[in-house]
C-alpha cells in the first residue's frame, strides 16, 4: 500500500474509525511516505458519536434511515431491501469533487 501512496495524490478509505491506525496506514504514517498526500476518511456512521464503531453497507443504511419502513405493501411487513438496488458508489461520487479540487491546489 505504501508503494502506491508514493505515486498517489489522494488516499480515500471507508473503514470504521481506528482500522487504518491498526493497519499502520493512518494519515500521519502516510505523510511519512508522501508529505503532500491528501486523505479522505468516510466511515459509515462517522468518526465520533455512539455509532462510530459500527460498520455499514447498503441494507444497514436503508434500515437505519427508515427507508425499509417506506417500502413494501401497506398491509405487510417492511421490504427487507433485497430487491431494491442501492448504489453505494453515490457516496464516493459526492465526495470526489471536493477531494479533486483540493488536490488541484
Amino acid at each position: 500500500m505504501k508503494r502506491i501512496v508514493e505515486v498517489s495524490d489522494v488516499v480515500t478509505e471507508n473503514m470504521r474509525p481506528g482500522v487504518m491506525d491498526k493497519l499502520g496506514l493512518n494519515y500521519e504514517e502516510l505523510r511519512k511516505v508522501r508529505s503532500d498526500i491528501i486523505m479522505l476518511s468516510s466511515s459509515a456512521f462517522g468518526s465520533e458519536g455512539p455509532l462510530k464503531r459500527y460498520g455499514g453497507y447498503a441494507p444497514s443504511f436503508a434500515a437505519y434511515s427508515g427507508l425499509t419502513h417506506l417500502t413494501g405493501y401497506s398491509d405487510g411487513p417492511p421490504n427487507p431491501m433485497t430487491a431494491i438496488p442501492i448504489r453505494p458508489c453515490k457516496r464516493s461520487l459526492r465526495r470526489s469533487p471536493p477531494t479533486v479540487s483540493t488536490a488541484w491546489r
